[in-house]
């Protein structure tokens, strides 16, 4: 099943939710500009990415051009929350790695609250 997602803005974050397979390079680019694209278009800052049902079937080397690519369009973004599934977690730290060795704080979670909450007080601490 391709990628299928959701796109809504809150006043807090862009929320994103994910589902399907991501094992395609071409086409989680896609997803990932569609999300960079909403960011711009809402000017929210900060995203929060439910991909619990979305599977990472991503080769190394294309996380790594991934990353790379989305470091390089997310210029003004300032907090990337992902949450994915456990057995997805060690595919997303790489990718965690590699964004932020190129300036986006993102950050992998497996809890969604825990995700929002971290979304939530990095605002309260910028307004504060």
């Amino acid at each position: 099943m391709a990628i299928e997602y959701q796109i809504k803005t809150t006043d807090a974050y862009l929320d994103v939710t994910a589902k399907g397979r991501g094992n395609n390079l071409v086409e989680v680019q896609s997803y990932a500009q569609a999300v960079i694209q909403a960011m711009q278009k809402s000017k929210s800052k900060c995203v929060l990415c439910d991909e619990l049902e979305l599977t990472h079937e991503l080769q190394d080397i294309d996380t790594y051009m991934l990353g790379k690519t989305v470091a390089e369009y997310a210029g003004h973004v300032e907090k990337v929350a992902i949450v994915v599934s456990p057995e997805c977690v060690p595919k997303e730290s790489f990718y965690e790695l590699v964004t932020n060795n190129r300036g986006l704080y993102l950050q992998v979670f497996t809890d969604l609250e825990e995700a929002r909450n971290w979304l939530i007080e990095s605002k309260k601490i910028n307004a504060g």
